[in-house]
């Protein structure tokens, strides 16, 4: 466990290096407010160089208090609040980011971020919802739109002389089961919460790497679980009444003093994150790296983090050992980039794959009494091959199960097919199949 007197110290290196260019996104309440007001008083009692502060959040009465908080510890400091409507939505954080950009540039003559913190959040325990863009609501907000925000602001982070350090907060550690086939959890048998979560942690790992190996000395990437920290969010009204029930009657009450973080110590290890304990990926990779934390490839100082909320490496290397992670890694930042370029150009993120067999079980796909037999060289007479459309189904289902299919979202047939389609959810497990779609048209004769 990294002490509290050696967090301080961190920190008071920090604030006393040079002026710095922090970013909060979820800043308006939680975790991102305890990390400014930490920042606020590191600088006051320091002698702080100064910083600009720029809070990313949807209330502006919160965020007003929060500026009039730390304005009172630390004066000097500038703030800045923008506004954003809704953290799910990649377009509304690119309009954010864009007002950021806008803002540093017009601020300074040598623009940049050093200090990115993403710790927006939503209701947890709830089933898939989806956003207007086709992202789940709880992976966009802790994945998908994090890793937007950090691409969008990276030419900034790179002005940095610090070098800069990106902290995304949410649940380093808690990888679990992986199907590297569905990363978005498409499949609703596969979605919970807690499987949602086990994706996001492993996303997070494999795209951060990406970009810490195409910015070696220049940027630490570095997810954490914070702990459990008695803020705001806890009392979102979205929450299962169940969760509110025990975490307020019950697990507050009798473990609360004993299992929870106090506000102002985490605000206080979220700001020393963005010490040289949590170094870039080295460019050298010979360099010295004895005294720094270990990142996720298992090297010190390899410039990814899996933290748990003392600051101390919690990455479950056993987990990641049964993973090509080459390819996870390739396909993690391809399914990303794609999501993203799609949402960009206006469309709705959605991932189906067309199967088409439509051989199996037509004119070239079954025999007859005059079909050639290869196996007798004769032609088959009275025992030629006899197939059912149930066979022909059964064939599909054989192959879409090799092809680990787990649920078919619209089985579609036209003319002849159309009996096949309509076979479909007679054949199959429950469920398996969403929708069936029948298309009969009128012939087109082209003589």
């Amino acid at each position: 466990m990294t002490k509290l007197d050696t967090v301080h110290s961190l920190t008071t290196t920090l604030v006393q290096g040079q002026p710095l260019v922090a970013v909060f996104f979820g800043g308006t309440g939680g975790i991102g407010h305890y990390t400014l007001r930490a920042l606020a008083t590191a600088s006051a009692k320091n002698g702080g160089k100064g910083f600009r502060a720029y809070i990313v959040g949807r209330k502006a009465k919160a965020a007003e208090d929060i500026i009039a908080e730390c304005h009172d510890i630390y004066p000097q400091g500038k703030y800045k609040f923008v506004k954003i409507d809704d953290l799910s939505l990649i377009k509304d954080v690119d309009r954010a980011c864009a007002d950021i950009v806008e803002l540093e540039e017009k601020e300074s003559q040598h623009p940049r971020i050093d200090y990115l913190m993403m710790c927006q959040g939503g209701s947890i325990f709830l089933p898939r919802i989806d956003t207007k863009e086709g992202l789940d609501v709880t992976m966009s907000l802790m994945y998908y739109s994090r890793m937007r925000i950090i691409t969008k602001l990276l030419p900034l982070l790179l002005k940095s002389k610090l070098p800069p350090a990106v902290v995304s907060v949410y649940a380093a550690g808690s990888e679990a089961k992986l199907f590297p086939e569905d990363l978005s959890l498409r499949d609703l048998s596969h979605y919970s919460y807690s499987q949602a979560r086990s994706h996001m942690a492993y996303m997070h790992t494999f795209f951060m790497e990406n970009l810490a190996e195409q910015n070696r000395g220049k940027l630490a990437l570095i997810h954490i679980f914070p702990g459990v920290v008695l803020g705001p969010g806890f009392q979102n009204p979205e929450l299962p009444a169940w969760f509110r029930v025990v975490w307020n009657c019950f697990f507050v009450p009798i473990f609360g003093r004993f299992l929870t973080v106090k506000p102002d110590n985490c605000g206080n290890r979220m700001l020393s994150l963005a010490s040289t304990c949590y170094p870039p990926r080295p460019i050298d990779e010979s360099s010295n790296k004895e005294a720094v934390t270990k990142g996720t490839d298992g090297k010190p100082g390899s410039g990814v983090y899996s933290l748990t909320w003392n600051g101390e490496n919690n990455f479950p290397s056993k987990l990641y050992s049964a993973i090509n992670k080459d390819e996870m890694r390739k396909k993690v930042w391809e399914h990303t980039a794609r999501a993203f370029e799609v949402i960009e150009a206006g469309e709705v993120f959605k991932e189906y794959f067309i199967f088409c067999a439509d051989l199996l079980g037509l004119l070239y796909g079954s025999s007859s009494p005059f079909s050639f037999n290869p196996d007798t060289s004769r032609i088959c007479g009275p025992d030629f091959l006899q197939t059912t459309i149930r066979d022909n189904i059964r064939l599909h289902k054989q192959i879409l199960d090799t092809l680990d299919v787990t649920s078919v979202a619209a089985v579609i047939g036209e003319s002849m097919e159309s009996i096949t389609t309509l076979e479909w959810p007679l054949c199959t497990l429950k469920d398996y199949v969403k929708t069936i779609i029948l298309i009969t048209t009128p012939a087109d004769h082209s003589a």
